[in-house]
């Protein structure tokens, strides 16, 4: 017998509000199922975006800091919330660069995720009515199953 769980949630986290409620969420739920989390940050980053070689030199220094920052202020406390507030002995995380939506559905099926939580509005500048237009996209692209949190 296995002690691999036998769902996994992925958590979106983006440091707003409504993305620490959906972590709560989750927790919650996996507190109730046994499931594991996989907290996911995503850098939104693009590449193309930089104009001149001065930029495009200062890249590597902007992507590290991008990166430890998403680390120190993000994923290591709510990690370390869930395991030692919640209880919750399975709860990884993983930060990656890219366009978020397309980034958590390639992460959710690479980690075959049973269900994928995000929050309804982020810390985008475009932000939908309703939905954040990074949920919105999310319910688009996603292959597994979907819950947004408001």
């Amino acid at each position: 017998m296995s002690d691999t769980p036998a769902e996994r949630y992925l958590v979106c986290l983006d440091g707003s509000d409504n993305s620490h409620r959906a972590a709560d969420w989750a927790a919650a739920l996996a507190a109730r199922t046994g499931a594991a989390l996989t907290l996911l940050h995503v850098v939104q980053w693009d590449g193309h975006a930089w104009t001149n070689a001065a930029q495009v030199a200062q890249l590597p220094d902007l992507h590290e800091q991008l990166e430890s920052d998403a680390w120190e202020y993000l994923l290591t406390p709510v990690q370390t919330k869930l395991h030692d507030q919640e209880g919750l002995s399975d709860v990884d995380a993983r930060l990656v660069f890219g366009k978020p939506a397309e980034c958590v559905g390639e992460i959710a099926e690479e980690i075959g995720a049973t269900l994928v939580v995000a929050g309804t509005r982020g810390h985008s500048t475009l932000v939908g009515l309703v939905v954040g237009s990074v949920a919105h996209r999310l319910l688009q692209v996603a292959k597994r199953p979907v819950v947004i949190v408001p």
